[in-house]
């Protein structure tokens, strides 16, 4: 009876490690897209970052990039063709996740999910929070048993609400798999997140430049009134 009863246990951790620590998917690649209007920026205008990649000949890397320096405008100004937004312009236009899957039954579908988290803090600070962009199920790409994710077509300005300063964009990415037994059955797997770490990139907000100048005017006012004073 004991026996048996060892039996039923064995099985059931296995069903269980089947169902939710499989690894039969993986994150093969994914994709930050950024439009940067800003100055000093490794990359400008709008670009497919390599999130995963170390190493990559057709796009920019995320990972350690400088996406530039971002007036804080209180209009907006055009500059060579080019409109720089009130606020500045740091834009998150999508994502993009590829996937591929073990030969042995695993799959995905519409009823899987896929999506990139997102968190924008000061320099030096880890996030306490993520936001998500949920993915669309782009089917197989080219053919099983590889599949794509992406959501194009944002507008969110990532300078939103930021004071002067030096930040971080810091993202990873989150799918799952699934199998058929008697019906189609879920399982978690590791995200890409640099091993717990995240993707960070790095970017400034400074004052525009009139503001900027009005600053310097008032601190050098006040050194003259100062020497005077001494003087005096």
């Amino acid at each position: 009876m004991k026996k048996l009863m060892k039996c039923i246990l064995v099985g059931l951790v296995f069903v269980g490690s089947n169902q939710w620590s499989r690894a039969g998917v993986n994150i093969i690649d994914d994709f930050i897209i950024l439009k940067a209007l800003g100055t000093g920026a490794t990359f400008s205008g709008e670009n497919y970052y390599d999130v995963k990649r170390d190493i990559s000949l057709l796009n920019p890397n995320f990972s350690g990039a400088n996406l530039g320096t971002f007036n804080i405008l209180s209009t907006d100004v055009t500059i060579g063709g080019n409109t720089y937004s009130a606020g500045g312009l740091l834009q998150l236009s999508g994502a993009e996740l590829k996937t591929n899957v073990a030969p042995t039954g695993d799959y995905q579908n519409s009823s899987n999910f896929a999506r990139m988290a997102y968190s924008i803090t000061q320099a030096g600070t880890s996030p306490s929070s993520f936001t998500l962009l949920n993915l669309n199920f782009n089917g197989e790409n080219p053919s099983y048993p590889n599949y794509k994710w992406s959501t194009t077509g944002q507008t969110t300005n990532l300078l939103n609400g930021l004071a002067v300063g030096s930040y971080q964009l810091a993202v990873y990415f989150e799918t799952n798999g699934s199998y058929f037994s008697g019906g189609q059955q879920f399982y978690s797997i590791n995200p890409d997140n640099n091993g717990g770490a995240n993707y960070v990139a790095s970017f400034n907000v400074v004052p525009e430049p009139s503001t900027g100048m009005m600053m310097g005017l008032g601190i050098a006012g006040l050194l003259v009134v100062r020497r005077f004073r001494k003087i005096a």
